[in-house]
């Protein structure tokens, strides 16, 4: 696969990526000072879910802009 490093989209994409995984770092060093056992359980679930989701957005996303640029 090649991508397109001046195409705007592909770089949003790959930052929005970035961010997701910033975002997921962030939650986990803060769990860290939560006590209540059940709130880390429901909120890792629940992180989880979202970072898989957007991720699969972002790579869905990707696909549709090579496939638009090949």
């Amino acid at each position: 696969m090649v991508v397109s490093w001046n195409d705007a989209a592909d770089i949003k994409l790959f930052v929005l990526k970035a961010a997701l995984v910033s975002a997921k770092l962030n939650v986990l060093i803060n769990l860290g000072a939560i006590k209540n056992e059940e709130f880390i359980s429901n909120t890792k679930t629940e992180m989880n879910k979202l970072v898989e989701e957007g991720s699969r957005i972002a790579d869905e996303t990707l696909q549709h802009v090579i496939d638009k640029l090949s």
